[in-house]
């Protein structure tokens, strides 16, 4: 077993790597200041505790196995990477002692790296400088006991983000240019004013689950769908255990030769609380084979349906009732976006010649109802004329015909 009992007058400048041991207890209460590229290694016990002068300057800090460090005050300053995981437990705890409180920098943490690790922020800890942060493992957490707002890349390898104090929920805001990616779990309210991809941003699919509250905001919020087939294993999705509140964007892809057929449905979000509000526009992408995905919200979940491209009214046909949704909505801005039975089937809160045009290319598709006659599929022009000529009573104040 060492015992480091160092650096209590002046800080050490090293020119090698650094290691404390399993066992070690290295008490800095000074300084380290390591030469670039020299990693500082933890398998024992670091403390940074009692100094306010106290730092720790390197290029990357590896807490291994059994590895644990406590910073209250000073500074720790990476250049590149903090790590933190291995077999058995590690961990890192920062945290504010007044009236110096202690500030990690580091531009990118692991977290749970081969195993079990912990990064906990608590107090006035203050972390900056960070741009990328993985949770691998679902032994691999990161706590904040407070509000978070981050706008880096927060991705989640099957790990955990908990930002609560004890029972009292706290805010995980992804902002600014920040992306939350990955398949993993949040515990405490997530707000959504940047980007959420569940799974990645190369198109593996993935579930978030968040135990409290997801609100997506309007401005710049936007959720990233991929779709690769029918289980839910194989489309992103977010399970949600509170309310959910909506605004922003909705973008859905389909990242592989997966063609969805009518019938197909995928639950994107499902909450068991209440939902409000909507996604103000709707992406999706360009219909295959007659096929497209309607955009339905429901009583506890959102879902896309494969329905027939331009079946407005969802009775299996493309026919006049159809067109008349889209005429009697002419020129008309909706209130949610991507509403097909609104005449909105485009996704851009307004009915024009996109939602027209989807309706007259599927012209006549699949079975008529019993009632229904088929009608002859009109021709280029003159069906465009007849729909036109139906809606000059209205006048085209506000179309958007180019």
């Amino acid at each position: 077993m060492w015992l480091w009992r160092l650096l209590r007058r002046v800080a050490l400048a090293v020119q090698g790597q650094i290691t404390v041991g399993s066992g070690g207890i290295l008490d800095n209460q000074k300084g380290i200041i390591a030469a670039p590229n020299q990693p500082i290694i933890i398998r024992g016990n670091y403390k940074q505790i009692s100094s306010t002068s106290s730092q720790i300057s390197t290029s990357t800090l590896d807490v291994q196995s059994g590895g644990s460090v406590l910073h209250s005050r000073g500074t720790v300053g990476l250049t590149s990477f903090l790590s933190i995981g291995g077999s058995s437990a590690a961990s890192y705890t920062l945290q504010g002692t007044s009236p110096n409180n202690g500030v990690l920098i580091a531009p990118t943490i692991t977290i749970g790296s081969g195993g079990t690790g912990t990064l906990l922020i608590i107090g006035d800890g203050q972390l900056l400088g960070a741009n990328n942060i993985t949770v691998n493992n679902t032994t691999g957490l990161f706590e904040v006991r407070k509000n978070f707002d981050f706008g880096g890349t927060l991705t989640l390898n099957n790990g955990k983000v908990k930002t609560k104090d004890g029972a009292t929920v706290k805010i995980l805001t992804m902002s600014q240019s920040g992306l939350l990616r990955g398949t993993g779990t949040i515990e405490g309210d997530l707000i959504n004013d940047a980007d959420v991809n569940p799974g990645s941003s190369t198109g593996l699919v993935g579930s978030l689950t968040l135990l409290n509250d997801y609100e997506q905001k309007v401005n710049n919020g936007d959720l990233i769908i991929d779709i690769r087939g029918t289980s839910s294993s194989l489309y992103d999705n977010l399970d949600v255990t509170g309310d959910v509140t909506l605004g922003g964007d909705l973008r859905t892809f389909l990242p592989s030769l997966f063609t969805p057929s009518v019938s197909d449905s995928f639950d994107i979000i499902a909450f068991d609380g209440s939902l409000t509000g909507a996604f103000s526009t709707v992406t999706m992408p360009a219909p295959t084979g007659g096929v497209a995905l309607a955009l339905i919200y429901g009583t506890n979940t959102v879902s896309l349906a494969a329905k027939l491209q331009g079946d407005l009214n969802f009775d299996g046909f493309v026919g006049i009732d159809d067109l008349n949704i889209v005429l009697g909505s002419w020129n008309q801005t909706v209130a949610t976006a991507g509403i097909w039975s609104l005449g909105d089937p485009s996704g851009d809160k307004f009915v024009g010649i996109d939602d027209l045009n989807a309706v007259l290319g599927n012209w006549n598709a699949g079975t008529p109802p019993a009632a229904s006659a088929t009608v002859p599929e009109p021709t280029g022009l003159l069906l465009f004329s007849a729909a036109i000529g139906l809606l000059i009573n209205g006048g085209l104040t506000r179309s958007r015909l180019n």
